[in-house]
């Protein structure tokens, strides 16, 4: 299913997008990821509610791009969406290494 700007908004729980900033998108994500996680159902053995929350699950982090893409600019509400680039796994050090910089450009 595609995901619509406003739909993002409501599965990620945004009142207002104008408070949200691109720092807050992965903290966000997470929280969400939290709030929508099948295991927190599966007890219930209720498969409908279970295929909700996968499949909402599963759309955070289209929903999460979105939002970034929006507040980056490269995004406007009511166009398609394409994810231009999908998360890369990155070694820990790796990551270190760009926060370094990042922190310390000196």
């Amino acid at each position: 299913m595609e995901l619509t700007f406003d739909q993002a908004i409501e599965l990620l729980e945004l009142t207002d997008i104008s408070t949200i900033q691109v720092e807050d998108i992965p903290q966000l994500e997470k929280k969400m990821k939290k709030r929508w996680h099948p295991d927190k159902v599966a007890h219930l053995g209720d498969p409908v509610i279970t295929q909700e929350y996968t499949v909402k699950f599963q759309q955070i982090e289209t929903a999460c791009q979105m939002v970034y893409s929006f507040l980056q600019g490269t995004y406007h509400a009511g166009d398609a969406f394409t994810q231009t680039s999908s998360r890369v796994h990155e070694e820990p050090e790796e990551v270190i290494r760009k926060m370094h910089l990042i922190f310390n450009p000196h």
